[in-house]
């Protein structure tokens, strides 16, 4: 029997959104679980992150990733390192498989011929609003970059700028670029 795509009964716009937020949560939490020591920003970012994915995925009824999510959810709210550690791993599994499966062949553009300047241009846009400390700029820039297909090192790059952006760590960013807008 072959087994159901995750988000298979999700159509247009929702699609889309799904889409979305599960790249921006699996930005997050793979950049925070690939970081060594928490702090107390870090553990509010978790929860905050894993919270909204819990919603979003209720509220398109894929309630088994939702579910994980809520596990997560009070694991962030009690420090719980140990549940972090063993359940996140799953959690992005589910999400990466939902990002594939709600993800348009229009949408998807792999690397080769032309991504390294859509990603020098994105990345400048990225840096200039990182210098004004405009985070909705930065947001559209990283927006852009999450709709593409990208190369191991530039989609850690990714992740790890969408991770400093819940607390505007607009410096930390600027530093993560540039050796990919370096001549």
């Amino acid at each position: 029997m072959q087994q159901k795509s995750i988000g298979a009964s999700l159509t247009g716009l929702l699609r889309e959104c799904v889409n979305r937020d599960a790249h921006k949560a699996h930005g997050i939490l793979s950049g925070l679980l690939s970081k060594p020591n928490w702090n107390d920003d870090d553990f509010y970012d978790y929860t905050l992150s894993t919270h909204g994915i819990k919603s979003a995925l209720a509220s398109v009824s894929i309630m088994d990733l939702s579910t994980i999510a809520a596990t997560l959810e009070q694991a962030g709210k009690a420090r719980d390192e140990a549940t972090i550690q063993s359940t996140t791993p799953n959690l992005l599994a589910g999400l990466t498989q939902l990002i594939e499966d709600t993800s348009s062949e229009v949408e998807k553009v792999f690397v080769g011929t032309g991504s390294n300047d859509l990603l020098f241009q994105q990345l400048t846009i990225l840096g200039d609003a990182c210098s004004r400390f405009n985070k909705k700029d930065a947001r559209g820039a990283l927006s852009e970059l999450d709709k593409y297909e990208w190369s191991e090192d530039v989609t850690l790059l990714i992740s790890n700028l969408n991770a400093c952006m819940p607390h505007s760590e607009f410096e930390k960013m600027s530093e993560l670029m540039q050796p990919y807008l370096a001549d």
